[in-house]
Formats: structure tokens, C-alpha cells, sequence
């Protein structure tokens, strides 16, 4: 089935970058779905229902806490989306990612800092932490980032490999794009001058596009994948990069070795897409067409 971002969770802070996931979030969602925005408090573990878009529920938090989910709220009741806050005590990572699996939420949305200098070479630990638990797509901004535009889906640049995982963040560009009238871009890094194996991917990617009515183009890239993944989509111009991430992340020659080296560079919002559980083949995950709306 085509994903609907019916319920997204965001993780909020009081950053500058998880302030940026959450107006990600926003412009995401669907006028009849919601977001769960969640604060965890590293005390011991519980959590409670503080607002559903109207008054509060339950004993309030300390003040700090109370004060980060009041203004997220603010924002979410400002763009007129359902949304309700919710409190988590105990470990960020367990606690974002036990939430979003009990709220069966379509996808995560969250912050991370830093690109720059020795920022580079690390991630948040819970952003870190969270991209390696979770079992649904994960949107990751920066902060400092590029601005989040008003139709973030309008240019998307999806990496391919030939894997189940690269071929599911394939389907999950498509369908994005399809929400928002928009286009992919498909590319594949690769340090060969004959890309003639690479036909394959493109071509089942670009059908799957077809079909859905979303207009495809081709980038094959040369060299270190990384950097030319980043450079590359900001020459398209593209609002997202989406990349496919085998479990846990690893993957020896494909995207998913370089998925957390993408998130920390890139300056525009990456959504990194876990393999399925059980996953399909590249001709099962691209040879189907896109369920109807």
C-alpha cells in the first residue's frame, strides 16, 4: 500500500532542530491526520496524556517540561492540525521508540545538531539511537539547515542500490511526490564508468513512478557516495533526500553504510526508510503499481 503519513510522532526538545521536525511534520500531514508530540524527561519512567489539541489532562509536568510541550502545542494548534503532547520519563530512545510502536504512528520526524567540523563525525545520541530501533520511516532535520519549504515533497532525491531497502525508500519517494505533485530523482552512486548493471533499479523505480503518475529523473553518480549524494541534491534543487536503510543499518556496498554519514551531512531533510521486515525482492517492491488512492 502506498504510505499516508495519517499520524506522525515528533520529539521535541526546545531546540532549534526539533522545532524544524516538527514544522517538517506539519507540513506533512494530512489535514485529517495528527501528530504525538512527545518530550522525555530522563526520570524514572512513566508518561501521561497532556493535551489533545484543547485542555490538559493529568498532573502537569515541571515547568521547563511544561513550557516546551506548550509552545510545540501552540504551533501545532496554529496550522489547525489535531495533535495531542505526551510526556515520557526514563530513556529518550527506548521511550520515543516504545511510543511510536504503542501509537502505531506512520513515521517519526526529529531533530539532530550539528554538521560542521568535529559535529561531523557524530549524531546525537538519541537521534543515533532512534534510527538504529525504530521500524518506521524517520525524518531527520538539521540544525543549521536549509529552510523547511512549504511543499517539502515537491523534489525528491531517492537513492537506489538494488536492495529491498533501497527499493521500499523508492516506492515511499514515489509516494510522497505523488502527494504533493511533485518529482523524484533517482540516483545511484558508483565508481564504475559503465552503469549498464545499475539499468535494472532505474528502470523498475521509474515505472513504479509511472504509474503513480510521478515524473522521474535518472542521476548516476560517481565516486565517494556520500558527498556526492549530498552535493548532488542540492544541485537538483531537491526539498528531501530519502535513503534506504537495511536492519541496523548496514549494509557492506549499498546506501545503508552510508545512511547515517547522509543524515549528519546533509543540510536538507533526510528520511531514511527501514527495510521491511520481511523483505521483498527488487522486482516485488518495484514491479507492483501504486495501490489507488
Amino acid at each position: 500500500a502506498a504510505l499516508v503519513l495519517r499520524s506522525i510522532l515528533v520529539p521535541v526538545d526546545g531546540s532549534t532542530s526539533s522545532d524544524r521536525a516538527l514544522r517538517l511534520a506539519l507540513q506533512l500531514v494530512p489535514w485529517d491526520g495528527q501528530l504525538i508530540i512527545v518530550h522525555v524527561s530522563e526520570r524514572p519512567a512513566h508518561s501521561e496524556l497532556l493535551d489533545s489539541g484543547g485542555g490538559h489532562t493529568g498532573s502537569a509536568p515541571e515547568s521547563p517540561e511544561r513550557e516546551i510541550l506548550l509552545r510545540a502545542s501552540e504551533t501545532a494548534r496554529a496550522a489547525g492540525v489535531a495533535f495531542s503532547t505526551v510526556l515520557l520519563k526514563g530513556s529518550a530512545v527506548s521511550c520515543i521508540t516504545v511510543a511510536a510502536a504503542n501509537q502505531n504512528v506512520d513515521a517519526i520526524a526529529m531533530g539532530t545538531h550539528g554538521r560542521t567540523g568535529l559535529a561531523r563525525m557524530i549524531m546525537g545520541n538519541t537521534a543515533a539511537g532512534v534510527l538504529r530501533e525504530a521500524s518506521v520511516p524517520i525524518f531527520v532535520v538539521h540544525e543549521p539547515g536549509l529552510e523547511i519549504p512549504a511543499h517539502p515533497c515537491k523534489t525528491i532525491f531517492a537513492g537506489l542500490d538494488g536492495s529491498a531497502a533501497a527499493s521500499q525508500a523508492a516506492r515511499v519517494a514515489v509516494d510522497l511526490a505523488s502527494n504533493d505533485d511533485g518529482r523524484v530523482v533517482f540516483a545511484h552512486g558508483t565508481s564504475s564508468t559503465d552503469d549498464r548493471g545499475e539499468a535494472e533499479p532505474f528502470a523498475k523505480a521509474a515505472a513504479y513512478a509511472a504509474a503513480a503518475g510521478v515524473p522521474s529523473d535518472r542521476v548516476v553518480l560517481k565516486g565517494e557516495p556520500v558527498d556526492a549524494i549530498v552535493s548532488s541534491a542540492q544541485a537538483c534543487h531537491a526539498d528531501m533526500i530519502v535513503i534506504g536503510a537495511p536492519r541496523q543499518l548496514r549494509h557492506p556496498f549499498g546506501f545503508g553504510s552510508t545512511a547515517h554519514a547522509i543524515v549528519r551531512l546533509s543540510p536538507l531533510p533526510v528520511l531514511i526508510v527501514p527495510a521491511p521486515a520481511t523483505a521483498p525482492s527488487l522486482r516485488e517492491a518495484l514491479g507492483a503499481e501504486p495501490a489507488s488512492p
